[in-house]
């Protein structure tokens, strides 16, 4: 089955490792929202506990919420980049692009302007979007039948 998706054609993006998007803005503070299978996995390949990065987010789906240095940069930035990349939460792995379901009609991305890596690098291909977009369906369909199984216990 085809997943049927519009995306910007022709962005080019390349990250720039300028920590721009794990860190506090002063118009903008920074969610990094996280599955609970995320912060499962993070626990369990860092060894840290989970309340030392993690904290309830009230959320529906995104159940957590990774927590920030006192300077407003996630708990997992060191020298600009993420000491955590293979395990980076979905919203992570999107920055600096967004998703929305679009009606019946499949899913929409959009992106940010705000990252100053747009438009350096190569232009993303269909495929880039596809890839991304089949991921997140796998983490959040995995995510919804885990809650779903647990109200059923």
């Amino acid at each position: 089955m085809e997943l049927l998706f519009q995306y910007p054609k022709g962005i080019a993006f390349h990250c720039l490792h300028c920590g721009l998007c794990c860190k506090d803005r002063s118009y903008k503070p920074r969610l990094i929202l996280a599955l609970r299978s995320e912060v499962l996995r993070i626990s369990e390949r860092t060894g840290l506990r989970l309340e030392e990065f993690a904290e309830a987010s009230g959320k529906r789906t995104y159940d957590y919420l990774l927590k920030k240095r006192q300077d407003g940069s996630c708990i997992f930035l060191r020298d600009n980049s993420c000491s955590i990349y293979e395990l980076r939460p979905l919203v992570c792995r999107f920055y600096p692009f967004s998703l929305r379901k679009n009606g019946n009609h499949g899913y929409v991305f959009s992106y940010t302007n705000e990252c100053p890596g747009l438009g350096k690098g190569r232009p993303l291909s269909k495929k880039f979007f596809g890839d991304l977009l089949a991921y997140a369906l796998k983490e959040l369909n995995s995510e919804i039948n885990r809650s779903q199984a647990s109200y059923v216990r």
